[in-house]
C-alpha cells in the first residue's frame, strides 16, 4: 500500500472520529503520525471562525511540536472540543486528503482563504 494512501486512510479515520463515530487508523510510524496531526492542527487554524478557536488549536498545536499528538489523543479531545474546534480540524483533515491525492495526481493546488 503506498505511503499516500496510508495518509489519506489515516486522514478519514480523523474525520470519522471528529463526526463523533469510532474509526481505526491504519499504522503510521509515531513520526509520520505526528507529523500529519501537526499539519492537520495547523491548517485548522486557517478554517477557525473565531479567535476562541484559534486559540485553542493554537494551544494543541504546541503540544503536538513537543510530540504530544496522537490518534488516541484526537479520540479523547474530540468529547471535550466545541463543535467549531472539530469542524476546522475535519475541514483540514479534507484539505489535506485533497492535496495529497492531486499530489498523486501531478496537479499543484495552493491554499487560498
Amino acid at each position: 500500500m503506498s505511503n499516500e494512501m496510508t495518509q489519506q486512510e489515516y486522514l478519514s479515520a480523523l474525520i470519522e472520529t471528529y463526526r463523533g463515530y469510532k474509526a481505526t487508523p491504519p499504522q503510521l510510524e509515531l513520526k509520520d503520525e505526528q507529523s500529519l496531526l501537526k499539519d492537520v492542527v495547523s491548517s485548522a487554524i486557517r478554517f477557525a471562525e473565531s479567535e476562541q478557536v484559534m486559540q485553542q488549536l493554537s494551544e494543541e498545536l504546541f503540544k503536538c511540536q513537543k510530540g504530544e499528538c496522537s490518534f488516541q489523543q484526537q479520540v479523547e479531545l474530540t468529547e471535550k472540543q466545541m463543535p467549531e474546534v472539530l469542524n476546522a480540524k475535519m475541514t483540514a483533515a479534507a484539505y489535506l486528503m485533497k492535496i495529497i491525492s492531486n499530489e498523486k495526481r501531478g496537479i499543484n493546488v495552493e491554499f487560498t482563504q
